[in-house]
């Protein structure tokens, strides 16, 4: 990072507005920040800091309060400006406090919140990013930086008193103070927790896994239980036993109880044929014993039907049935017929009765429109009549409607002429009421006048009386200026000595009566104007009346509008009778046709109904022939039906006799039904009996092969289960050693993190020797400490003395000594940093205070190795108040403080 700017105004000390510009510094590579303690060279790094990333510089010592300086007042504006390089990518950010006016509107008032800009430019100069948020802004100074706000506090800026103590702390508490230096993000600690986590999870895994194991052959042997001899059987769910001897135990009995289900097999087998027999007997001896009750019961229909049928079937042999039942059908065709025309005879009677109505209707109609159409011929003069009528009134519409208009404006004139004749009377009254107020006023003026000239002329009578009246005792004469007034002039006993007030106060009622007369003059004057107003009106109205009645002009406007109204009602109802006129025509004619067409509708339906009765009269005799002496067809034809249905129950009985027969063997046909029965019970419980035994059998069977079937999968997942339990343990024996090793069960006894930490810190002190070796004149380097015990972080520092050969404590260092090594280790961690980082980031260092503890060869050397810094292209800028500081680096920015006790400052090479 390289610094081109910083603008501060009302920030600590610096009240007004102070611009720096560090691109001259740069240039030379080394500068110093020098003043007075108190003055505010800390400050500046402060608003670096705050600029950056919304705080300050210092930790505990410092916060957002040190920004706003306490010389403002209300009125006065606190911001901080900062211009800054990074790889190239140039920035600007400006930041005002909240309750702060802002330095670019200082006349605007104060807001709530604090104000942030952040812009970015491109090569050209234009802006490329543009961020306001707080924690925008944060996080793109701390991704650009590739640090955080507290890394940029200690590796930027060098505070010595900070790693003076770091030196001297013990090695715990230098973990904690490097960690968010060294341990960016706790990494280490984060990779610790993990494998720690990790080796929980591998022995969750390794329980889970024996779980498995264990639970697979209590569930194996929870279903073979019922199946096992404990005096036969091996047990196989103990854990003591190796993997192969529960494998083989397992086998074992699986074999044992295979064998045992295979001879229960083969004894359901042969009870299965048993059982096939003795039901093939059984239904043998149902089915004969059923036979033989179908044979009596056929029989029993057989005589049932023979004895019902009709007297004319009755000596037909049983094998003529059908070809009597086919004659039979026959007759019963032809008779459906008839009796079909026979149930149509109600529908046949209401078509006549139809065709009869509608005849009647039909010439009904005729008639009624007959007379309708005589009647048209009157009509059609009427309404003609009624049209001529309604043209000549119509023809009046338009005079009509002027007359009502003009009668009509007439009338509102007289309304007008007479409001405005007793608008006029009012107005004369007011007129007169006025003139008599304004009289009044008049005559009150011309008493007032003489009232105040009379005084006054009274006043200059008795003039000396009453410049005595107003002589008091120490006041000079305004006559002769004494301030004693022995003998001063009085007034007669009857006389009456005028004031000024009182000349005033008449004075005053003379001006308000002259108001007033003024006043009722002008009101005069108005009322006037309103009544000859008025009565120009009242004129004007009275000719517009040109003399009319005014008396009459209602009646006269009521007949306007009558004949006004008759005229419209005409011209609107003159399209309708024309309209009814053609319509009344139109209607002549239309009936005519009408009358024609029912005429001719009558006359067919007559013929219809004519026609009806004559096929009604021929179809009646070709029913009675083929009846002969029955009442009806229908009658006839539920005669054939019946004879046909009990010939045909006749036939079903002798055809069911004839298949109960066919059923059973010739020589047992006359086996008493009570026998065959019996045959037939005792058969089916030995049937019954055979099956019960089979079921037993075959219920042990399928409970053997559904033990075998569930075991086999369970034996499977059995030996799965010890497989994987077998894998866990090969798969998670490094991550149990890495859970070990990460929390601290080594040979160091360090956690991961510690060590690793460790390791880095060797880099650090490597780098910071490099230093300290040029500031020491090659006697001391930096060593670590590994020597560690339990509670200690293996962070230990020791200095190689090259001149004695020894180690020493950093505590036993002298002040000088303590200062330039703190200094070595805080550029050996900006350096380690920085090389992280790309070497990009820390271009730019603060050193704060401290010199004053070297000696001069001491300072020389510090100063030899700051040269060093600057010549690797670093900037450099030392805060110090130190004399040998201000003679050796000519580049400075000088902080005074004024007389007001506020700081300014200014940049540049000293003279």
């Amino acid at each position: 990072m390289r610094l081109h700017r910083l603008v501060i105004t009302g920030v600590g000390p610096f009240l007004g507005r102070q611009d720096i510009d560090f691109d001259t510094l740069s240039d030379a590579g080394l500068f110093l920040i020098d003043g007075p303690t108190g003055s505010g060279k800390t400050t500046i790094i402060d608003a670096i800091v705050y600029a950056l990333f919304g705080d300050v510089s210092g930790g505990n010592d410092s916060d957002t309060s040190r920004i706003r300086s306490s010389y403002c007042t209300e009125s006065d504006p606190t911001g901080v400006l900062l211009e800054f390089t990074v790889e190239g990518r140039r920035h600007r950010i400006t930041r005002v406090p909240a309750l702060a006016r802002d330095p670019e509107q200082p006349d605007k008032a104060a807001p709530k919140t604090s104000r942030q800009v952040l812009t970015e430019f491109t090569a050209d100069g234009d802006e490329k990013v543009v961020l306001t948020k707080v924690t925008d802004i944060r996080q793109h100074v701390e991704a650009l930086l590739t640090m955080t706000s507290e890394q940029f506090r200690h590796l930027v800026v060098l505070p010595q008193g900070k790693f003076a103590d770091l030196l001297r702390m013990t090695p715990t508490d230098r973990l904690t103070e490097l960690a968010s230096l060294l341990d960016q993000r706790e990494f280490f600690a984060r990779v610790q927790e993990d494998l720690k986590q990790q080796g929980v999870r591998a022995e969750d895994r390794r329980r889970a896994a024996r779980d498995e194991v264990s639970n697979a052959a209590q569930q194996l042997h929870g279903r073979l239980t019922a199946h096992l001899s404990p005096d036969v059987d091996p047990d196989f769910t103990s854990a003591s036993l190796t993997d192969a001897d529960r494998a083989a135990a397992v086998e074992a009995v699986l074999a044992r109880i295979t064998e045992h289900s295979a001879r229960v097999d083969a004894q359901r087998d042969d009870l299965a044929i048993v059982a096939e027999d003795r039901q093939r007997l059984a239904t043998t001896a149902r089915s004969t014993a059923t036979a033989i009750a179908e044979i009596g019961q056929a029989q029993r229909q057989l005589v049932d039907a023979a004895a019902s049928l009709h007297p004319e079937d009755a000596d037909v042999p049983t094998d003529m049935t059908m070809t009597r039942i086919g004659e039979l059908r026959t007759r019963e065709g032809s008779l459906g017929e008839l009796a079909a025309w026979e149930a149509d005879a109600p529908v046949r009677a209401r078509q006549r009765q139809q065709l009869e109505e509608q005849e009647r209707e039909a010439r009904e109609r005729a008639q009624a429109l007959t007379e309708e159409r005589a009647a048209m011929p009157e009509q059609r003069a009427a309404c003609e009549e009624r049209i001529v009528q309604a043209r000549a009134a119509a023809a009046t519409l338009a005079s009509a409607t002027r007359e009502f208009d003009r009668v009509a404006g007439l009338v509102e004139k007289a309304t007008q002429h007479a409001a405005a004749t007793l608008e006029l009377a009012g107005l004369e009254q007011e007129l007169a009421q006025e003139q008599r107020t304004a009289e009044v006023a008049v005559a009150t003026s011309r008493d007032a006048h003489g009232r105040w000239l009379s005084l006054i002329d009274q006043q200059r009578v008795h003039q000396a009386v009453a410049l005595a009246a107003q002589l008091t005792d120490g006041s000079a004469c305004p006559v002769c200026g004494s301030v004693e007034h022995p003998d001063p002039a009085r007034p007669d006993d009857d006389a009456d000595i005028v004031t000024d007030a009182q000349i005033s106060e008449a004075r005053s009622t003379l001006d308000e009566a002259e108001t007033r007369s003024a006043a009722c003059a002008e009101a005069v004057s108005r009322a006037q104007q309103a009544r000859d107003a008025c009565a120009t009106r009242v004129a004007v109205l009275a000719g517009a009346l040109d003399g009319a009645a005014v008396e009459e002009l209602p009646a006269r406007l009521a007949e306007a509008e009558r004949l006004a109204d008759a005229a419209r009602l005409a011209d609107a109802e003159l399209p309708a009778l024309q309209a009814a006129a053609a319509e009344l025509v139109d209607r002549e004619a239309s009936l005519g046709e009408q009358i024609s067409e029912l005429v001719a509708a009558a006359a067919q339906l007559t013929g219809q109904r004519q026609a009806q009765e004559a096929a009604e009269e021929q179809d009646r005799q070709r029913v009675a022939a083929a009846i002969g002496e029955a009442p009806s067809a229908t009658a006839l034809l539920d005669v054939i039906r019946d004879r046909i249905e009990r010939l045909d129950a006749r036939h079903r009985a002798q055809e069911r006799l004839d298949r109960a027969a066919a059923a059973v063997p010739a020589e047992q046909r006359t086996l008493p039904l009570a026998d065959a029965r019996a045959a037939a019970d005792a058969a089916e419980a030995a049937s019954q009996e055979a099956k019960a035994e089979h079921a037993a059998a075959e219920s042990a069977a399928a409970t053997l092969a559904a033990a075998l079937q569930e075991a086999g999968p369970m034996a499977t997942t059995f030996m799965e289960a010890m497989a994987h339990s077998r894998a866990v343990e090969s798969d998670t024996a490094a991550a149990c050693q890495l859970a070990q090793l990460a929390t601290g069960r080594n040979n160091r006894s360090l956690p991961l993190r510690s060590y690793a930490l460790q390791r880095r810190f060797e880099s650090v002190l490597a780098a910071a020797t490099v230093h300290l070796s040029r500031m020491s004149s090659g006697k001391f380097s930096f060593e670590l400490n590994e020597e560690t015990t339990r509670g200690q972080a293996g962070l230990g520092i020791a200095l190689h003395d090259a001149w004695t050969g020894h180690r020493q404590d950093p505590k036993s260092l002298s002040g000088g000594e303590t200062f330039y090594a703190a200094l070595s280790l805080a550029l050996g961690l900006a350096d380690v940093v920085r090389g992280e980082a790309g070497g990009s980031a820390l271009d730019t260092l603060f050193i704060d205070e401290g010199f004053g503890s070297l000696d001069q060869d001491s300072l020389y050397q510090v100063l030899d190795q700051l040269d060093h810094l600057r010549a690797g292209r670093r900037v450099i800028g030392v805060i110090s108040h130190v004399t040998e500081m201000r003679e050796s680096i000519p580049d400075r920015i000088d902080v005074r403080r004024g007389p007001d006790s506020t700081s300014s400052v200014s940049t540049g090479p000293t003279s």
